[in-house]
């Protein structure tokens, strides 16, 4: 006789960038055995492959829905809400003052500074965006010229970390762009190249307003303040993107 089939519930969480509503499971444990494996790795790629397997495994409901058309922050939120939804609203992690010379020292050596444990609330992460960000970027008032900008996916913004040529800096802000606009005109038809090709033609200044996008985009943030238990020294440390509440 056949074992009866295992249902996982499944919620629907709004992602905070695109609004959109959807579906997701909670991971099982060959998703969480897959995560652990690529923790212990301490290796970045890893670990974000592995996130983004579990996250298309387990939105696999939504038809049509791909993680590699996701923006970064709706994948971190994601994430977040499999986390809660999986294994609980909190995690423990632990936090070393960097400038205090015992907390340098390996922690089975006499005298070190052991790490605080510090509990955080996952469901009270909140999603932060800079003052004056916006998605509608002006790039010469006389004109109106302008472009309406989409958020990166994780991929893209993987790429922003890594790029090493300007050529290569264009092809993804280009791939950003969602059209172009000036005092007559909406632009929505164009290639790639052709998108390259005007972004290479920006001045510094404008190119500069395009990059403050990506800087200035939206994400998760929270601050934690904790006293190093050997200087008794109040650190305050700032936890920025799903990796530093998970690694």
């Amino acid at each position: 006789m056949a074992l009866p089939k295992v249902t996982l519930p499944s919620y629907t969480v709004e992602l905070p960038l695109s609004k959109k509503k959807i579906k997701i499971r909670p991971y099982n444990v060959e998703d969480e055995k897959l995560l652990l494996t690529a923790v212990e790795s301490k290796d970045v790629t890893t670990i974000s492959d592995s996130m983004q397997t579990i996250i298309q495994n387990c939105i696999s409901g939504n038809k049509g829905l791909d993680v590699k058309d996701i923006a970064d922050l709706d994948l971190q939120y994601i994430f977040l809400q499999l986390r809660i939804k999986s294994v609980g609203e909190t995690t423990t992690i632990g936090m070393r003052d960097p400038t205090c010379e015992f907390s340098k020292l390996d922690l089975e050596a006499e005298g070190a500074c052991p790490p605080v444990q510090m509990e955080i609330n996952l469901t009270q992460i909140p999603v932060v965006t800079d003052e004056g960000h916006t998605t509608k970027i002006i790039l010469n008032e006389e004109q109106q010229l302008g472009v309406v900008m989409k958020y990166p996916t994780i991929g893209l913004m993987e790429q922003i970390k890594e790029v090493t040529s300007s050529k290569a800096l264009y092809d993804i802000v280009a791939q950003c762009i969602e059209n172009v606009f000036d005092a007559d005109e909406v632009y929505t038809e164009f290639t790639r190249e052709e998108m390259v090709a005007w972004v290479s033609a920006l001045s510094t200044r404008q190119f500069g307003k395009l990059m403050q996008f990506f800087e200035s985009q939206p994400r998760l943030k929270q601050e934690l303040k904790y006293n190093c238990p050997k200087c008794n020294t109040q650190r305050t440390v700032v936890l920025e993107g799903l990796l530093d509440f998970f690694t």
